[in-house]
């Protein structure tokens, strides 16, 4: 079997589809704002066998401070598929109104 020239770790698209997955719980903690609209960065790291390690806001709009944390509270209940070996990843999200 040749080496592998991938890096290690979970595959952005991968976590991209577990977040996915809880749309509608993300979509509750969000909707609870007054102004549900702007952007948020949170750091995701995962064990190597989907555990969340822990889920931190980043970045949040003022507005959403509250939105970014319920969501990182429930993120770190969430299994991640497994990847391996132990990563961090980062996830932004951009919010409107529609």
């Amino acid at each position: 079997m040749p080496p592998s020239t991938k890096p290690p770790g979970m595959d952005p698209r991968v976590l991209q589809m577990a977040i996915d997955a809880h749309g509608a719980e993300m979509e509750e903690c969000v909707m609870a704002a007054a102004d549900p609209t702007g952007k948020i960065k949170w750091l995701f790291a995962i064990a190597s066998d989907g555990q969340a390690l822990g889920v931190t806001v980043q970045e949040a709009s003022a507005n959403l401070k509250q939105a970014a944390e319920c969501i990182a509270k429930k993120a770190n209940g969430w299994k991640y598929p497994p990847s391996g070996s132990v990563c961090a990843l980062t996830y932004s999200a951009n919010f409107s109104r529609e």
